[in-house]
């Protein structure tokens, strides 16, 4: 008894001493923890940024777009990846599957024609009804659920077949195998289509939906910047600058505008553009189709299948559809492109005579060795990407077009290269809004430049002076002002060396040249179309989500049913489309915003009574 009395001692003694060690070191533990939080806290105030984890597979790209801007254009990886080309190549196909069998063109080997309504099952039985709902929605699913993991599947059976679509293929029907009822349905696959059949839908489909789910999106952001800046120095004036040499007063906020405006055209012709398909077989002339189903319209069916997947049939092509609806789509890009990239040159300009300030960060760098400097490098960043990436469209311009007979492969290659076309698109936008974000009008600058040049009046009073008969006002006034700094003592010189003052004495300009060029040369009736462009463009997206969403919801009924549903929701959208516009525009003609349909741009030289005695 003593001894076990003994061993407990010695036992409660040596975890008193373990104890006591562990809540030494955790109390230490807890004292350097604090200690380092402490210092980065430090750190932190004195403006040094905590590290940051550095993304390797950026460091080692090979193109800035997946490296150094891959933050900025990661959703487009959604359209334009492999992933995403296979994933589209599995919807295509599955879609001409079910088209086909919608067609009571699939048969089993009974020579029963496949139904495609669980409500009219035909040869199935009433046991399989589960398994073939299943299968709908898993045909669906395929894509719309499509992961990683399908596409590695896809590559793997591409490594035996060395075909990408005829590996797209083969993985569909590995599918179909998993319900044996269906495997018989596997042969109508690809049923009567070439390689390009499935790939120009397939890329059709991904441009049109990075143009509206993306690129459109990321067009608005600047548009509604510019517009934001249109309105908020609709009253700035400033000298204009035709040859780079001081002209008729404008406004900030009018110039402004005159890139939104032109910007707006292009985004309404891609806004409303539409890729052209095919689905004709090797060469373009339905000849397996005919051969196959004789008594069928191919070129109807053909027609149909296109347009109920949102493209533009195109009846007439070799083994590739031409790509002439690409080189158009890409010569409205590389124009919008050219828009902005004006506009970057000319704020870059603004900036280099001092018009615009920027805004700046406290730690960051504008030059490696002289620290005053704050460079617009956002505008010079805009002007690059976009220079870069309408190079590249208009390659697409040039070669898309052009195929040896009836086909060669040059085109497979360039047709992988949409998304660098996009992407450093995207990447102009983004640096385009970024700068203008930073960029505020110096006000002291721009006021003092309208006092030192009152010479830009002559325009008007010479205007004048015609207006009452004077002789030779063009060439009077040229003799007094041109090629001189005027200030506006010498202009009221000028005004009393005039002939026959009297007739117009009583027309004179304001004492300061600025209050005067605040009402000139603008009119805001520019900023209340685009309100009107914006709002219509958020109603299209709002509805088109609504019908989006109600199509999911729809997949067990008949294609049939489904395309009448659709009409109706269309008819529905252009009925109430129709209805709010003709308000809309009532409202507008009311107060004056909009009349006879047309912008109403006033070039206003204020002329202001003013009794020189």
């Amino acid at each position: 008894m003593r001894r076990i009395i003994k061993n407990s001692l010695q036992l409660n003694q040596y975890f008193s001493k373990e104890y006591n060690l562990v809540y030494k070191n955790f109390i230490l533990y807890i004292l350097l923890i604090a200690f380092i939080k402490l210092k980065f806290n430090k750190n932190n105030i004195k403006g040094n940024k905590p590290s940051i984890q550095i993304n390797e597979y950026a460091l080692n790209a090979l193109s800035p777009l997946d490296g150094r801007y891959e933050k900025n254009i990661s959703g487009l990886k959604e359209y334009f990846s492999e992933k995403a080309l296979i994933k589209y190549r599995i919807k295509v196909e599955i879609k001409w599957l079910l088209f086909l069998i919608n067609k009571n063109m699939v048969k089993n080997e009974k020579g029963e024609i496949v139904k495609i309504s669980p409500l009219d099952l035909g040869f199935f039985l009433k046991k399989y009804l589960k398994q073939y709902i299943i299968l709908l929605v898993n045909l669906d699913q395929i894509y719309e659920k499509f992961d990683i993991e399908i596409a590695k599947r896809v590559k793997e059976i591409e490594n035996v077949t060395n075909h990408d679509v005829k590996a797209v293929e083969y993985y569909i029907k590995e599918q179909l195998e998993k319900i044996p009822v269906f495997s018989q349905l596997k042969e109508y696959v690809h049923f009567c289509c070439t390689s390009e059949d499935i790939n120009n839908l397939a890329y059709s489909l991904m441009l049109t939906r990075a143009k509206d789910k993306y690129l459109l999106n990321s067009i608005d952001e600047v548009q509604l910047k510019l517009i934001e800046l249109s309105q908020k120095y609709a009253e700035k004036p400033m000298l204009s600058r035709t040859h780079g040499q001081v002209a008729s007063p404008t406004t900030v906020g009018k110039e402004f505008a005159n890139f939104t405006y032109r910007a707006n055209r292009q985004i309404k012709q891609l806004n409303n553009f539409k890729f052209s398909a095919k689905l004709n077989g090797a060469v373009g002339n339905f000849n397996a189709h005919i051969f196959a189903y004789p008594e069928y319209d191919w070129v109807s069916l053909s027609q149909e299948f296109i347009e109920s997947i949102g493209l533009e049939f195109n009846p007439y092509t070799t083994q590739i559809e031409p790509h002439d609806s690409l080189a158009e789509f890409y010569n409205t890009l590389s124009l919008l492109n050219t828009i902005y990239l004006g506009l970057s040159r000319d704020i870059w300009n603004y900036i280099s005579i001092s018009y615009f300030k920027q805004k700046s960060k406290k730690n960051e760098v504008g030059s490696s060795t002289m620290p005053h400097k704050v460079n617009p490098i956002d505008f010079e960043n805009c002007e690059g990407n976009l220079g870069l990436a309408n190079s590249i469209a208009n390659h697409f311009c040039q070669k898309l077009p052009i195929s040896r007979f009836q086909r060669d492969l040059s085109d497979s290659t360039v047709m992988r290269n949409h998304g660098i076309a996009f992407g450093y698109s995207v990447v102009g936008y983004k640096s385009l809004l970024k700068g203008l974000d930073k960029i505020e009008v110096n006000n002291q600058k721009m006021n003092e430049d309208l006092d030192q040049h009152w010479e830009v009046l002559a325009e008007p009073i010479q205007t004048v002076m015609r207006k009452y008969g004077l002789e030779n006002p063009y060439e009077i006034l040229k003799d007094l002002t041109r090629g001189k700094s005027i200030v506006q003592k010498k202009i009221q010189e000028i005004q009393l060396k005039i002939q026959n003052y009297q007739k117009i004495k009583n027309y004179y300009f304001r004492t300061q040249a600025s209050q005067l060029y605040r009402k000139c040369s603008y009119n805001g009736s520019y900023i209340k179309i685009f309100m009107k462009f914006s709002f219509f463009y958020l109603l299209i997206f709002i509805l088109n989500y609504i019908m989006i969403k109600q199509y999911k919801y729809l997949f067990f009924c008949n294609i049939k049913y489904l395309q009448y549903i659709l009409q109706v929701y269309i008819y529905m959208y252009l009925l109430f489309f129709i209805i709010l516009q003709q308000i809309y525009q009532q409202i507008l003609i009311h107060y004056n915003i909009i009349k006879n349909n047309e912008i109403q741009y006033k070039y206003n030289i204020i002329i202001c009574k003013y009794d020189l005695q």
